[in-house]
């Protein structure tokens, strides 16, 4: 009980009980507002919030080759919105998705939204913009490998077959591999020479594209932000000081002290030197590599640790999530739907681009699917069921079969097919290679020389979940070999059920949720306001006025920035692309006379 003792000393009694009161007040609103309870050292949950994801899908500069990375923020996107097709995920933030996409892929984005995303698109007003999301366009179009002229770089973004044709004959491959038969001569390229193709090794390209993302950071206030090895992004964001979480693999770490990473990092350095209204502490050397692997940003693999380097594995802020590869509602098996792939031992083939002529697989394949069907008649007769061999590709118009098992498709849906089929045929690729082994099928792989893809079939060889030909060895009597040996084919069977298991468990999607969700939750929404303020106080108006300085010195002098001590490597470049366009032209009109004669 408390005793007033004169009126005086009750006010100020009272004064001081109302500010305890309010201050109490104060403290609870401000716990609620911010309830943060710690779980460990390193894992914090905060109450249900809106998340802001921004997805940089903007990368390349021919529009029809990103799908891979396209499908996967497509299957990230499904698990954000909570799509049907993820049904097990528990809703715990609403999650406000947006999309920086160049001007010139917006279309080609789009289709792939409205076909694996409907629901976002079937709004009562039947309006064409979505409802599950916001687009923010990039002005500034990347050219072909760099420095290509704009005009030639536009006409070739328009017909891309005139620079990545799916039909270079093999024959080309088999010559090189006739100078050494090593492996190691199969990686060709790195990530580096891949930013230099999808045109981001062009300072004053760059440079701009930088600033349009940094205004759409301000304009759409990110938490986080997806993206792909974007060049532009590793250095906005960290110039925005917004976190990136990026889906990554092994093969994209080496190529550290070439002439192009070298290049790379000259520019990045550069570029950090003019926009950073802060000390820069990288080396001029390894700049993007710096950026590349911050703490801030979180590296999603798509794969599991089998599949993957150590070096990998030891990095910080890596997840092994198993697999990312969406799905349409067409995808769904529907109750009493007729299996068309019934009575069949289906053989599935996709080679992409670039890794193995289709004018190869078309000789190849229909004598090899009637050579193995004639095999299994003669030696399992009472138990005889036919193999079907179905090839997608886009280059064919109609759908046509040839000698009575091998049937081309302009496009297959994946999802429907390969967990019917025996055995894949592909070029390497990470989403053919993750989709198939999730289903626990094995893989013939023939990678041509591509580092990543020769990087993905060397590690399923070595998980013996497949097998990957050696460039130019994809012929009749190489399947047969390997069809007709039961104990091959027992073994990379074992292997692939072996590796889906371990896919499964990982939870692709669902466990992609969680972890960003864990991941974001580390960061105070205090940060985030300061980071926004930052951005829009201190980081655009030192970018533009840099900007503007840099245009102002004149296109020759931009030309020389451009180019500058870079000139060798890029002469090298050039005539290295007028060698092998040559060579494969030449051996293009080799292989259509000697096909011209058989005929």
């Amino acid at each position: 009980m408390i005793h007033f003792s004169s009126s005086g000393s009750s006010g100020k009694n009272l004064s001081g009980i109302l500010f305890i009161a309010l201050t109490v007040i104060f403290l609870l609103v401000t716990n609620y507002s911010h309830h943060i309870v710690a779980l460990d050292d390193n894992v914090v949950l905060r109450q249900q919030t809106e998340r802001r994801i921004l997805f940089s899908v903007q990368s390349a500069s021919i529009t029809e080759f990103s799908y891979g990375a396209l499908s996967r923020f497509i299957s990230i996107a499904q698990a954000l919105l909570r799509d049907s097709s993820f049904p097990t995920i528990e809703k715990k933030n609403s999650w406000k998705i947006g999309w920086m996409v160049g001007k010139h892929y917006r279309n080609y984005l789009e289709s792939y939204l409205k076909k694996y995303l409907p629901q976002c698109y079937n709004n009562d007003n039947n309006a064409s913009e979505p409802s599950c999301f916001e687009f923010y366009e990039t002005e500034t179009i990347p050219l072909v490998m760099s420095f290509v002229p704009a005009f030639i770089s536009y006409k070739i973004m328009k017909t891309p077959s005139l620079v990545a044709p799916s039909s270079i004959p093999s024959s080309l491959a088999e010559d090189i591999y006739k100078t050494d038969k090593s492996r190691t001569l199969k990686l060709f390229g790195n990530i580096y020479w891949s930013w230099v193709s999808m045109g981001f090794a062009r300072e004053s390209i760059l440079r701009q594209l930088i600033l349009e993302q940094l205004e759409i950071y301000s304009k759409f206030k990110p938490d986080a932000i997806f993206s792909e090895i974007d060049l532009a992004v590793y250095h906005s964001s960290h110039l925005a000081k917004i976190p990136i979480i990026e889906t990554f693999g092994s093969s994209l770490i080496g190529g550290k002290h070439t002439k192009t990473a070298y290049w790379i990092n000259s520019i990045s350095y550069n570029i950090l030197s003019d926009f950073s209204p802060y000390p820069i502490n990288f080396q001029r050397q390894q700049t993007i590599d710096d950026l590349m692997f911050l703490r801030t940003n979180l590296k999603m693999v798509p794969s599991i640790e089998e599949l993957e380097l150590p070096q990998l594995q030891q990095l910080e802020n890596v997840s092994f999530i198993g697999y990312l590869f969406p799905t349409s509602p067409k995808d769904l098996i529907k109750e009493n739907e007729e299996d068309k792939y019934a009575n069949q031992r289906v053989i599935f083939t996709y080679f992409g681009k670039m890794s193995l002529s289709f004018d190869i697989v078309k000789e190849v394949m229909p004598e090899f699917c009637l050579e193995l069907n004639n095999h299994e008649k003669r030696n399992n007769p009472t138990n005889y069921i036919p193999y079907h061999c179905y090839v997608a590709e886009t280059g064919v118009d109609k759908t046509f079969t040839v000698k009575n098992y091998t049937h081309f498709h302009h496009y297959i849906n994946g999802n429907e097919i390969i967990p019917k089929a025996e055995a894949i045929f592909t070029h390497g690729g990470s989403n053919t290679i993750h989709q198939s082994l999730y289903y626990g099928i094995p893989l013939i792989i023939h990678a041509g020389y591509f580092y990543e893809r020769t990087f993905n079939g060397l590690m399923v060889e070595n998980q013996k979940g497949g097998i990957l030909l050696e460039p130019g060895t994809f012929n009749v009597e190489t399947l047969l070999s390997i069809f007709t040996n039961k104990n091959t084919m027992n073994e990379i069977k074992q292997g692939a059920k072996l590796l889906s298991t371990k896919l499964k468990e990982k939870r692709g999607p669902h466990k992609m949720v969680e972890d960003v969700d864990i991941w974001l939750n580390k960061m105070d929404s205090k940060e985030k306001e300061k980071t926004i303020k930052h951005l829009d106080s201190v980081v655009l108006p030192r970018v533009r006025k840099q900007q503007e300085f840099f245009k102002n010195m004149g296109e020759w002098n931009i030309y020389k920035r451009d180019v500058g001590d870079k000139i060798f490597t890029l002469i090298a470049a050039v005539v290295s692309l007028i060698a092998v366009f040559l060579t494969i032209t030449l051996k293009f009109m080799c292989f259509s006379s000697k096909s011209k004669k058989l005929q």
